[in-house]
């Protein structure tokens, strides 16, 4: 009986998971995220680091890229997957270009409309391999 009872609360239990969406592929996820999707180019940044020609974009799969580009010349900046919490959250898990992500999530205010969209907050990288992290804090405008 014991063995039943066992084996039936596995069951369920695996019915139960099986049925979780992961955040990427909820509803109201992609309707939150769908006014950041295409290529962003980085107009105003803070603190400034130059790299006004730095782009973003934003896939419908859930991941993101960012280049720096002038003319025709692209040079890869950073990658990885994104999430929208909710209208004006954004979280970013970055990877090494090689899908080997990072330890650390980033969590971002972002305002956005149709043509611009500002994002704030603490951007997060690795300066060891024994885990430690540094924060920076950014400020950037975005346009199409």
């Amino acid at each position: 009986m014991k063995q039943v009872f066992l084996l039936l609360l596995v069951a369920g239990m695996l019915a139960s998971c099986a049925s979780m969406r992961t955040p990427s592929s909820q509803t109201n996820n992609e309707d939150w995220r769908q006014p950041l999707l295409g290529e962003w180019r980085l107009v105003e940044d803070s603190p400034s680091d130059s790299l006004q020609y730095r782009t973003f974009v934003f896939h419908e799969d859930g991941t993101f890229i960012s280049e720096v580009v002038r003319g025709v010349r692209r040079n890869y900046y950073n990658s990885g997957n994104y999430w929208m919490i909710n209208d004006s959250t954004l979280v970013t898990v970055h990877d090494d270009g090689n899908k080997n992500y990072s330890n650390a999530g980033n969590v971002y205010t972002v305002n956005v409309d149709d043509q611009r969209f500002r994002l704030r907050g603490f951007f997060r990288y690795p300066i060891s391999r024994a885990g430690m992290a540094s924060s920076v804090w950014i400020d950037e405008y975005w346009r199409r």
